[in-house]
C-alpha cells in the first residue's frame, strides 16, 4: 500500500469513526484496514518475534506496556472510537475558546502508532493542530518517528520525546492546550494514567484540556436471580478527577492513595461483588463498564465466612499501580 493511498483511505476511514449513523461492523472492520497499514508502515513486525517487542518499560510509578501489546489497542473499538471522538470535539472546542491559536496537543504516551495524530490529521490541518508526542519506550518511539515519516505527517509534530512522563518538566507549558494521555486500563492497573496526570496536570493553565477527562471505579454488589443478574450499587471507590483537585489530602506517606471505606451489611451476604471502571473521554462521550477492556468489571476473591462490614479500598502508587481491597469489620 503506497503512502498516498494510506492517507486518501484513511480521511474517509476516520470521517466514519466519528459519524454517528455508520455501523459498529463497519466502524471494526475499518480500524482492522488502519491497523494492517499501521502495521507496516510502522515496521514493527521484527518486533514481534523480539522480546524488546513485548517487554514492559519500569516507569517512576507504574509501567508502560511493550510495544506489540500497545500496538493491539488500536483494536479495541469501542475504545479507539470513543478516545477519537472525544479528542475530535475538545479540540473543537478549544479551536472555538482560541480562534486565531494553534491547538498544541501534548500526547502523553504514544505507543508505537501514535494513532491520533494521524487520525485528527485527516481533520484539521497542520496549521490548526499540532502535537508533542511523549513515549518512554524507545522501540515505540522509533516506531512512531517511522510510521509519521510514512505518512507524511512530520508537519503536524512539533516535537518527538523519549522520556517518562510520571516526571517529565513541560518546556513551555503556557503553549499546550490539550493534554492526551491514552495510558489506561481497568481499575487503574499498571498504566499509569493517574501517575501522569499528577505530574503534568499542575505544570498546565487550568483551562487546558485534560482527555480522559475523568476515570471514575465504583463498587456493585450483583447475584443471580431466575429472571437475571439483580445489581446493586455500592459506592464510589475512587473518582480521579476529584482526586486530581488536591492528592496531598489522599495520599499516605508518598506510596498510596486512601481511597474509600464502603460499608456492606450482612443483607449482602449472599451477593458477589465487582469493581467496574467508567471513564468519561470528554463531555458526552465515554466508555461505560464491559465496553472495553480497559472498563472490564473484576469480581472481588469472595471472603468466606461474611464476618466484615467495611471495605477499604487503596490505591498503591509505588512500586506497582494497583487497587487494593481489605475486608474490615469496624
Amino acid at each position: 500500500m503506497v503512502n498516498q493511498e494510506v492517507k486518501y483511505s484513511l480521511k474517509e476511514i476516520v470521517e466514519i469513526l466519528i459519524s454517528d449513523d455508520a455501523g459498529m461492523d463497519l466502524k471494526k472492520s475499518v480500524i482492522d484496514q488502519v491497523y494492517v497499514a499501521f502495521f507496516e508502515q510502522a515496521r514493527i513486525g521484527d518486533l514481534a518475534q523480539n522480546v524488546a517487542g513485548h517487554q514492559a518499560v519500569s516507569l517512576n510509578s507504574g509501567k508502560a506496556i511493550g510495544v506489540m501489546h500497545a500496538a493491539e489497542c488500536l483494536k479495541d473499538y469501542h475504545r479507539t472510537i470513543q478516545l477519537l471522538k472525544g479528542l475530535h470535539k475538545s479540540v473543537l472546542n478549544t479551536m472555538a475558546e482560541k480562534p486565531n491559536k494553534k491547538v498544541h496537543v501534548f500526547y502523553a504516551g504514544t505507543g508505537p502508532f501514535a494513532p491520533f495524530v494521524h487520525f485528527l490529521g485527516q481533520l484539521f490541518t497542520a496549521g490548526q493542530i499540532c502535537f508533542t508526542l511523549l513515549e518512554v519506550n524507545p522501540e515505540s518511539l522509533n516506531c512512531t518517528k517511522e510510521l509519521i515519516s510514512n505518512l507524511q505527517m512530520t508537519s503536524y509534530v512539533s516535537e518527538f520525546l523519549l522520556a517518562d512522563a510520571t516526571t517529565y518538566v513541560i518546556k513551555n507549558p503556557e503553549n499546550v492546550d490539550v493534554l492526551f494521555s491514552e495510558t489506561l486500563d481497568s481499575m487503574l492497573f499498571r498504566e499509569a494514567y493517574v501517575p501522569i496526570l499528577m505530574n503534568l496536570k499542575p505544570q498546565l493553565a487550568a483551562d487546558v484540556k485534560i482527555i480522559p477527562q475523568n476515570v471514575k471505579l465504583s463498587i456493585m454488589a450483583f447475584k443471580e436471580i431466575v429472571d437475571g443478574v439483580q445489581r446493586k450499587y455500592l459506592g464510589s471507590v475512587f473518582n480521579v478527577f476529584e482526586f486530581l483537585k488536591d492528592p496531598s489530602k489522599m495520599i499516605v506517606k508518598e506510596e498510596y492513595v486512601q481511597c474509600a471505606k464502603i460499608p456492606v451489611s450482612k443483607d449482602y451476604e449472599g451477593y458477589k461483588f465487582a469493581i467496574q471502571t467508567e471513564v468519561q473521554v470528554y463531555k458526552d462521550c465515554s466508555i461505560e463498564f464491559d465496553q472495553s477492556s480497559i472498563t472490564l468489571s473484576f469480581v472481588l476473591e469472595k471472603k468466606v465466612p461474611f464476618d466484615f462490614n467495611t471495605f477499604n479500598f487503596t490505591y498503591d502508587l509505588y512500586p506497582n499501580l494497583e487497587l487494593k481491597c481489605d475486608f474490615e469489620n469496624q
